[in-house]
């Protein structure tokens, strides 16, 4: 069974490739493909809808697919990452459907 993070953005496609990149450079589960990061793409009206739902306003959107499903406990982690990296200009939906919220608590406690 595939898990994927659906993360929308405002931000422009060459920015969020220059922020995707460092990270996927940097965290071990994406070095050792425990997780993939998809190229992103402009998002279309059915995706608007759903981010509209959120009251979130997106231009794009990327995956993040869990590649090992050993590695599910590590989910929440991801999702952090990528929230420290984008800040607020980031809404990242568990399988398109149930919003992840930041903890930035979690983070905090790992350092």
């Amino acid at each position: 069974m595939a898990i994927s993070l659906f993360c929308y953005t405002a931000k422009g496609i060459d920015e969020i490739l220059s922020i995707n990149q460092k990270i996927s450079e940097s965290e071990i589960l994406f070095i050792e493909n425990r997780f993939l990061l998809y190229s992103p793409d402009e998002v279309n009206e059915i995706e608007l809808e759903i981010t509209a739902e959120f009251g979130f306003f997106s231009k794009n959107i990327f995956l993040i697919a869990l590649n090992d499903k050993d590695y599910s406990s590590n989910i929440r982690d991801i999702a952090n990452l990528f929230f420290e990296a984008y800040g607020d200009d980031i809404l990242i939906l568990f399988e398109n459907e149930t919003k992840i919220e930041y903890e930035k608590e979690q983070i905090a406690n790992k350092i």
